[in-house]
């Protein structure tokens, strides 16, 4: 499988570079975060199922990692999702959304991507993670067959999905964007839960 390797300045001040792969040149972008202590090679058997898919795939080091540099700081996950988002959108030239997957520690990154930027997320996929919107139940529940039941963030939009499976095999990440990208409603960003009268929250 034929990809490119790239160096992107995310912040020239402090000397930070992101290295990232490119590969595919589909009309759909799907964004790749790995896991901690992990780099782009990880997702080295998702990629050409991807592309085969007809996605433009791009799977960064997030800073710290591989051969994007290693700063003293700026390894809190809003910082980290700028760091990518400037590698999409500037180094990348990505002009609309893509489909965000984050693997382990990259799925914290990918949710803080998701919420800081909403309007340039189609989908969001989380593996070997518990989302927000998990309940605590299934956070203590450590199953290595079931999946845990796919959640929404918000009424509808991008989709959280919590996962206990030991492997994410790259047919289930198709299949999962697939199914994202398919039942996508515009109300992404999710609207405010609307407030309960004092009537409806007495007991």
């Amino acid at each position: 499988m034929q990809h490119t390797h790239h160096k992107a300045w995310v912040d020239r001040a402090r000397g930070v570079r992101v290295h990232y792969v490119e590969a595919g040149n589909g009309p759909k972008v799907v964004l790749l975060i790995h896991g901690a202590p992990q780099t782009w090679w990880a997702w080295r058997h998702t990629i050409e199922p991807l592309v085969a898919a007809g996605y433009r795939v791009i799977v960064p080091d997030y800073r710290g990692a591989g051969d994007s540099s290693k700063p003293r700081d700026g390894f809190d996950k809003w910082t980290m999702a700028g760091d990518l988002h400037h590698v999409v959108h500037e180094a990348a030239g990505v002009q609309g959304p893509v489909s965000v997957v984050g693997h382990d520690l990259g799925a914290t990154v990918a949710l803080a991507y998701a919420l800081r930027y909403r309007d340039d997320v189609v989908s969001l996929t989380a593996s070997l993670t518990t989302s927000p919107t998990t309940p605590r139940r299934s956070r203590r529940t450590t199953s290595t067959a079931t999946p845990a039941p796919s959640r929404r963030l918000g009424r509808c939009g991008v989709c959280l999905r919590s996962t206990a499976l030991s492997t994410t095999t790259p047919a289930s990440i198709v299949r999962r964007l697939n199914a994202t990208e398919s039942s996508r409603s515009r109300c992404w960003p999710p609207a405010a839960a609307p407030k309960r009268s004092r009537a409806t929250t007495r007991r």
